[in-house]
């Protein structure tokens, strides 16, 4: 009786060279100093570095088995980063570069530039993601919420205007723009111009290396910070 001969030499291959990869993830994880997770293709966190937790400010223990989305502000960012995600769980790209504004447990929010990266499993599936943070911005408190036309004259004002521009600029009266500056003083804490134009930067309203200002959210997700 001839015997069935199977060349499995390819897949010994791939199933080093699988091993390999994530033996170098885990290095990065611990050693790297950067703040890292496995994700599961669910969503929730099955490793992480001790970077990681201190960058959310907490333990290490209530970090793993937390679902990743609850460590997230919720932005505008969030729509193209669930369609990364999505992209990545579906095989339909193997890693990407985007930005997330990040979530700590004292309710502190910091932007974020994420690495994503697909780890195969059985029959070449995605098992895992990688999240590596590779730069970070000052953390910062959340605002209060904040109309597009506020935003709007904070990002005028950062910028030297004066009343009757932004007025002219955004078709407002003169009376609107009034008002809407006492009640940014009033939300934001601030009584003065400048100190207003300050707190929009300290709070993470307006993009702290754009100008001319404009709203940190209007970013390129994928741009340079």
């Amino acid at each position: 009786m001839a015997g069935i001969y199977v060349d499995i030499t390819d897949h010994v291959r791939a199933t080093s060279q699988r091993q390999e990869a994530e033996e170098k993830l885990r290095a990065l994880r611990d050693y790297s100093g950067l703040p890292c997770a496995l994700l599961s293709v669910g969503g929730r966190i099955e490793q992480a570095g001790t970077a990681a937790a201190e960058l959310f400010r907490t333990r290490l223990s209530d970090l793993v088995g937390r679902r990743a989305h609850t460590l997230l502000a919720a932005t505008p960012d969030l729509r193209p980063l669930r369609r990364t995600w999505e992209g990545l769980i579906t095989r339909r790209i193997r890693r990407a570069e985007t930005s997330a504004v990040l979530l700590d447990t004292e309710g502190r929010q910091r932007r974020a530039q994420l690495h994503l990266s697909t780890v195969s499993g059985p029959v070449g599936r995605v098992a895992h993601v990688w999240a590596v943070v590779t730069d970070q911005s000052i953390a910062h408190e959340a605002h209060p919420p904040l109309t597009a036309a506020q935003i709007r004259i904070l990002s005028l004002l950062a910028g030297g205007s004066t009343n009757a521009e932004i007025a002219t600029s955004l078709k407002l009266s003169r009376q609107a723009v009034d008002y809407h500056l006492s009640r940014l003083r009033d939300l934001l804490g601030a009584e003065t111009r400048p100190a207003l134009i300050a707190r929009a930067y300290v709070l993470g309203i307006l993009a702290p290396r754009a100008w001319p200002p404009r709203p940190a959210a209007t970013r390129d997700p994928l741009g340079s910070r």
